[in-house]
């Protein structure tokens, strides 16, 4: 239902009577009653102004006071629906399992109202609406309102329609440019946002627009037309092709309709920036992230339409198997298996944790004095990487291809020794030959490598030598010391294939050494070390009562950890909120500095691979003495950096 305002003096009397019984003290209520009643206004008559009167109707349009007043008479309006709903003079709908749906919804000077198409009820509801209509001044604009019916009769619509005098609306429906339906997403549901699109191309003027105008309008204009349904609908293909086809003949061309041969793939121009695209987003990837993202809330908020949807499509942590007729169910139910299989439960009071279907870990619960509730978080892996695989560097491709077309051949040899010499191939071998050729499939392709670091990583486990086309440069890197009254410690990892270890030392102001530790923490990754010793040096700061720390280490996933515990691995999530704490309670920063500038740290590390517990040194190191004199004198050392 929509409202319109229609005030007048006795009007201002029941709101300056009914902001009193909420609470406002009589002063601002004066204050409220002057403005309304001071309000005069003259006419112009042949550029003259004449007289002056008093307004009757309420106030003025756009005026600051407003809002106020909307949200003090829509108050006892949702107060006054909810006391009908606890009377029983009207009923809930029945929503799913152990869920009714809400009572009503309030956006702005809009109302939406559920609820069961009983005649009483409906009496009711319109009795209130009077009511409320006598004494706000607000009152239902019956040429913009509309009732929608679920599973009642056309005769008994018939006599709720008479009786309300609203119109009857049909499904589909927009509703601030998001169109409404039943079922699943339809093509002919997306016409009208899709010939939006279409006549904007069309009109603009592409032939006075240079391609990089055009590509900024495409991104602050076309792309912004479809974010709100393409984040709650799963788009069918063919609508999201013919837009991204019109894009890509506007950008090129000008023209929506006509064609223009190009040598750079699309996938390439929606590339980010950094990968050498012009940062456009794939309609596609994004309709696909929009719903794995509506999908995460679905699964994860305590919101009333999580809950409601949740508990109508999921059966024990699982979602069902039959059809249900919704909107928006139809377009996640695919990202299901994607949030389960790359989220885990970490466990605190339990009470939400199914023991034996849900993902959790099998190690003992948190100490009681520190149980946190349960929070499903994010396994560390990147949406864009899913989403983008397709994206590799050439390089990459061709020692993946060879990979594949060397193990397959490999299989084969063996299996025709055995099949028909009766020969059992040696596995060493066979794999040595599989690594051998991918390297050199990899070393002798003039194809090219891109700054990416999974591109790094697969390269180098294959022995394959990086074809980066990006030259370098020598950054200048030197450690510089904090201010005064403030202690500065350098923190540092070592991890090997039988043992890790944390290091750091605390400076002063004068770069001189105040402190330093070193601990081995057994089998484990390198992140975990780095950790181990930010944790290290938070508690032994926070013993020694300097409540001045600047924490510096080489590790940005430590940065980026304080910024996002989601990062911490879950074994070491106490600890970390317990460091934290002791950080709101310090004056505390957290820099990155390159590996150049944390010799010493990194020295104390390296000690620690060879201790069997935590030790602690008040006296500089023999091992850093001259890593830590070129600090202190401010020598740079230099890194190669690719730009």
């Amino acid at each position: 239902m929509n409202a319109q305002v229609t005030m007048h003096a006795g009007i201002y009397l029941k709101f300056y009577q009914a902001s009193i019984k909420f609470g406002f003290s009589p002063t601002f209520c004066n204050w409220i009653q002057a403005i309304l009643s001071s309000a005069y206004i003259s006419i112009s008559i042949n550029g003259a102004q004449h007289g002056f009167f008093n307004c009757k109707r309420g106030v003025r349009q756009g005026d600051p006071l407003s809002p106020l007043l909307f949200c003090l008479a829509e108050e006892v309006l949702s107060r006054g629906i909810a006391k009908l709903v606890s009377d029983g003079s009207t009923d809930l709908i029945k929503g799913s399992r152990n869920s009714l749906v809400p009572s009503h919804c309030l956006y702005a000077d809009d109302i939406m109202v559920f609820c069961r198409g009983k005649l009483s009820y409906i009496q009711a509801l319109k009795s209130l609406f009077i009511k409320y209509a006598n004494c706000s001044g607000q009152i239902i604009n019956a040429a913009k309102s509309t009732i929608y019916s679920g599973g009642i009769t056309p005769s008994r619509l018939n006599i709720i329609v008479n009786n309300i005098g609203l119109n009857v609306g049909l499904f589909p429906f927009n509703y601030l440019g998001v169109p409404i339906f039943k079922g699943k997403p339809k093509a002919t549901f997306f016409y009208p946002i899709a010939d939006k699109i279409k006549n904007k191309l069309s009109a603009w003027k592409a032939s006075l627009l240079s391609i990089a105008g055009r590509v900024q309008l495409v991104k602050s204009v076309i792309q912004s037309m479809t974010i709100y349904s393409i984040s709650i609908y799963s788009w069918p293909s063919s609508i999201l092709n013919s837009i991204e086809a019109w894009i890509r003949n506007f950008i090129w061309s000008g023209n929506i309709d006509q064609r223009k041969l190009v040598t750079v793939a699309w996938k390439k121009i929606c590339a980010p920036f950094d990968e050498g695209g012009l940062g456009l987003r794939s309609l596609k990837v994004l309709n696909a992230a929009a719903n794995l993202k509506l999908c995460w809330d679905l699964m994860h908020s305590d919101e009333d339409w999580a809950k409601i949807l949740r508990n109508r499509v999921m059966r024990k942590g699982k979602a069902i198997n039959h059809h249900v007729n919704s909107s928006i169910w139809s377009s996640v139910k695919q990202e299901v298996q994607v949030i389960l299989d790359n989220s885990c439960w970490r466990v605190g009071n339990g009470q939400c944790i199914n023991l034996w279907t849900d993902s959790w870990c099998g190690e003992p619960l948190a100490t009681s004095q520190n149980i946190h509730p349960n929070v499903l978080i994010w396994l560390p892996s990147k949406l864009h990487d899913r989403h983008l695989a397709e994206n590799w560097s050439p390089q990459c491709k061709v020692v993946i291809n060879a990979a594949l077309v060397h193990i397959l051949y490999a299989i084969w040899i063996a299996r025709n020794k055995i099949r028909f010499k009766n020969e059992q191939s040696c596995w060493r071998s066979s794999v040595s030959w599989i690594s051998s050729n991918i390297s050199m499939a990899g070393n002798f392709t003039s194809k090219l490598s891109s700054s990416a670091l999974r591109d790094f990583i697969t390269l180098k486990r294959f022995n394959v030598t990086v074809h980066s086309p990006k030259h370098t440069i020598l950054k200048e890197v030197i450690w510089q010391p904090p201010l005064s009254n403030w202690v500065k410690c350098n923190t540092d990892g070592a991890s090997t294939n039988v043992s890790s270890a944390c290091g750091g030392l605390f400076r002063n102001s004068n770069a001189d050494f105040l402190y330093g530790f070193a601990e081995n923490i057994g089998i484990s990754s390198a992140f975990v070390a780095e950790l181990c010793g930010a944790m290290n040096a938070i508690e032994i700061a926070a013993s020694k009562n300097w409540n001045n720390l600047w924490l510096e280490t080489d590790s940005t996933l430590v940065v980026l950890a304080f910024k996002s515990s989601l990062l911490v691995p879950w074994a070491l999530s106490n600890r970390w909120r317990n460091c934290l704490l002791l950080t709101q309670s310090m004056n505390f920063i957290v820099s990155h500095i390159f590996r150049e500038g944390n010799f010493c740290a990194d020295g104390l590390a390296n000690v620690g691979l060879f201790l069997d517990r935590l030790t602690f040194w008040n006296e500089i190191p023999f091992v850093i003495k001259d890593n830590f004199d070129a600090n202190r004198l401010g020598k740079p050392f230099f890194r190669v950096v690719y730009t």
